[in-house]
C-alpha cells in the first residue's frame, strides 16, 4: 500500500476496507476492541466512537498487531497509525505513506547512492535497524506512539495520548481480565497457538484454554529436541493435537524472493525460513490467525540475567547489557572495505549512546525499558509484520497494557517464574508439573514440585550464563536443542544467491576484496545476503523508472 498526494496508489492486497458516512477504513494484520469480535466488527464499532478531535485518544482502545488508514470524509483528510504496542511495521517519508520500506523507497527512486553507511553496519551486524531507523534518512517507521496526519501534501506527526509504560499513577489493567476481554474478541477466529516447551506460550496456551477459546497447538522445530517432544504432554493434557512443522531447506534458494518480501528489505530475510513454512501449514489447515508467547521476557528476570543476583542496582551497565544481549557476536573488521572499517570499529560506541535515554532509576527498569521500547520493537516488530504477509500474528504478552503490569511487578514476582508459576497452577495444575525445555523444571508452585525445581532452576541459571559466556567468547550461535534444519547454514554458503551477494557488496566497496566465504560468521550470513538482495531490488527499480520516464518522454 503506497498513500500519496493521488491517495491510496498502489496494490492493497492483504488489507480490508470498510467504509460508512463518516470514514473510510483501512487495516491490515490483527486488530480488535476488548471484548467485541476481533476484525471487522471491532472496526465497526471503533468507527461508532471515534472522532477526529479525539482520534489521539480513541486509537488506544485498538489492540493486536495492525496498521490502520482512515479516510475522513468530506475533507479526504488521512490519519495514519499502527498498534500502540509497535508490533506492525509501517512507514512514511514528508509527503508519503507506507505498510512496506521496499514500496516507499522505489516510489521515492533511492538506491545505495543515498544508504546511510552506518545503517548498512548496523544491519551487517544484527541483520535488522534499532528503533525507528531505515536505511534512508528520509524514510523512517511508523512510531507506535505516533500519529499521522496526511492533508495530500504533507505528512504531519503527531502523538498519541499514550503514557509511558513505567508511569506508575496510571492505572493497570488486571492480567486475568484481559484475557477474558481477550478470548470474547477470538470467538470468530480459528486460532492457532505456538506451543514450545517454554513457559511463555504455556502461560498464554493455558490462559486461552480456561477462558474457553478453541485452538490449535503448533510447533516449529526438529523432532526429538526438547522443545518439540515436551508440548507434546502438554496438547494431550488441553485434548488438542500438536502440529509439527519441521523445518526443510531444500527449496531455500527458490524461496529467498518470498522471504525477502515479507521481510520487506529490513530484517535477515534466512530468519523467516521456519515461520513462512509453519504459516504456510497453518493457512493449508484453515486457520485465520496465530498467537504466540513472545514477550514473556517483562515477567520474568530473563533480560536482567547479566547483573545476576544484583536486580536492584542503582546504575545500568549498558555495555554489558550490550555486548551479552545485544551483540555478543559481532562482525570481524577483516569482513569491511577500507571505508568501512571506522564505522565498524564506533558501533558500539554509537549504539550506548542510543540505549542512554532508556536508563530509568535502577539497572531491572532499565533493562526492562530497553527491552521492550529498543528492542523488541524493532525485532519482534519485524517478526510479527513478516508474519502478517502470510497469517495475522498477535503476541498478547507484548500488549501496552501488558507491558505496563509487568513493568510494575514486584521485583521478586519475576524471580523463580513466580508469576506463571502461580497462574498456571491456579488454572490448571496438571499442566503446570510439566517439566520444561528450561532446566526440566516444572511451573507449578506445590511444594514437592517446587523443591524439586530449586536445583534444577540453579542448574538452568548456570547454563544460561554459559550459553552467553559462549556467544561472547567462543562466538557459538547453534546448539544441539537448536529448532533450525541442522544443514542450513551448510545450505546457505552453497548458495548461488549467497555467492553473487558477496560478489556484489566486494564491488560496492563494502566488503573486503580478499574476504572469502569461509571467513564470514553464520550468524552474519543472512544479513549479508540480504543486504545485496536490498541493494540489488532497488537498483533494478530505478531502472525501471528510469526506462519509465524515458519512454514517456519519448512518446
Amino acid at each position: 500500500m503506497l498513500l500519496t498526494r493521488e491517495g491510496i496508489s498502489t496494490d492493497v492486497s492483504g488489507f480490508h476496507r470498510w467504509e460508512n458516512d463518516k470514514a473510510v477504513i483501512y487495516w491490515k494484520g490483527f486488530v480488535y476492541v476488548q471484548g467485541m469480535l476481533a476484525g471487522l466488527p471491532s472496526v465497526r464499532h471503533f468507527a461508532t466512537f471515534f472522532t477526529e478531535a479525539t482520534l489521539d485518544q480513541d486509537v488506544l482502545h485498538l489492540k493486536g498487531s495492525y496498521m490502520m488508514i482512515v479516510k475522513l470524509k468530506p475533507l479526504q483528510h488521512f490519519y495514519c497509525f499502527v498498534d500502540s504496542s509497535g508490533c506492525h511495521d509501517a512507514f512514511y517519508t514528508e509527503d508519503a505513506i507506507s505498510s512496506s520500506f521496499l514500496t516507499l523507497a522505489a516510489h521515492k527512486n533511492l538506491n545505495i547512492a543515498s544508504m546511510n553507511r552506518q545503517a548498512i553496519i548496523e544491519f551487517l551486524h544484527f541483520g535488522h535497524l534499532f528503533e525507528n531507523k531505515t536505511f534512508f534518512d528520509s524514510i523512517r517507521k511508523i512510531d507506535s506512539g505516533e500519529l499521522l496526519l496526511f492533508d495530500r501534501r504533507h505528512v504531519k506527526v503527531k502523538r498519541k495520548k499514550l503514557a509511558p509504560i513505567y508511569d506508575v499513577s496510571q492505572p493497570v489493567m488486571d492480567f486475568h481480565d484481559f484475557f477474558q476481554q481477550l478470548s470474547r474478541s477470538l470467538r470468530n477466529q480459528k486460532v492457532s497457538v505456538d506451543l514450545s516447551g517454554g513457559i511463555d506460550s504455556r502461560l498464554i496456551s493455558v490462559l486461552l484454554h480456561y477462558y474457553g477459546v478453541e485452538f490449535e497447538a503448533t510447533i516449529s522445530g526438529r523432532e526429538g529436541i526438547s522443545d518439540v517432544d515436551i508440548p507434546k504432554e502438554v496438547a494431550d493434557l488441553f485434548g488438542v493435537s500438536l502440529h509439527v512443522t519441521t523445518p526443510l531447506v531444500n527449496n531455500l534458494e527458490e524461496d529467498i524472493d518470498e522471504l525477502f518480501r515479507i521481510s520487506d528489505g529490513l530484517h535477515d530475510c534466512l530468519r523467516h525460513y521456519r515461520t513462512l513454512q509453519h504459516n504456510r501449514n497453518r493457512l493449508q489447515r484453515g486457520m485465520s490467525m496465530a498467537i504466540t508467547g513472545v514477550g514473556g521476557e517483562l515477567f520474568k528476570d530473563f533480560f536482567w540475567l547479566q547483573d545476576f543476583p544484583f536486580y536492584s542496582m542503582k546504575k545500568a551497565n549498558l555495555s554489558r547489557l550490550f555486548h551479552s544481549r545485544f551483540l555478543p557476536i559481532s562482525c570481524g573488521l577483516h569482513y569491511f572495505h577500507d571505508a568501512y572499517v571506522p564505522l565498524a570499529q564506533s558501533l558500539s560506541e554509537r549504539m550506548l549512546v542510543e540505549l542512554a535515554p532508556y536508563v530509568l532509576e535502577t539497572n531491572s527498569k532499565t533493562y526492562d525499558n530497553i527491552y521492550y521500547h529498543y528492542r523488541m520493537k524493532s525485532i519482534a516488530g519485524k517478526y510479527l509484520t513478516a508474519a502478517n504477509h502470510v497469517l495475522p500474528t498477535y503476541a498478547p504478552l507484548l500488549d501496552e497494557d501488558l507491558v505496563r503490569y509487568g513493568f510494575q511487578l514486584e521485583r521478586r514476582e519475576r524471580i523463580f517464574n513466580r508469576f506463571h508459576r502461580k497462574i498456571i497452577t491456579t488454572l490448571n495444575p496438571a499442566v503446570s508439573k510439566i517439566r520444561t525445555s528450561e532446566g526440566g523444571i516444572s511451573v507449578s508452585t506445590q511444594r514437592l514440585e517446587v523443591a524439586k525445581d530449586v536445583r534444577k532452576y540453579a542448574v538452568s541459571y548456570s547454563k544460561r550464563l554459559m550459553k552467553l559466556l559462549a556467544r561472547k567468547v567462543l562466538k557459538k550461535s547453534y546448539s544441539s536443542d537448536s529448532p533450525e534444519h541442522p544443514e542450513l547454514f551448510t545450505t546457505i554458503r552453497q548458495l548461488g544467491h549467497t555467492q553473487e551477494s558477496l560478489k556484489l557488496l566486494k564491488e560496492l566497496l563494502i566488503l573486503h576484496p580478499d574476504l572469502t566465504i569461509d571467513r564470514i560468521h553464520n550468524q552474519h550470513l543472512g544479513n549479508l545476503i540480504s543486504l545485496a538482495t536490498l541493494i540489488f531490488y532497488l537498483d533494478n527499480k530505478k531502472a525501471e523508472s528510469n526506462g519509465h520516464q524515458m519512454s514517456t518522454s519519448g512518446s
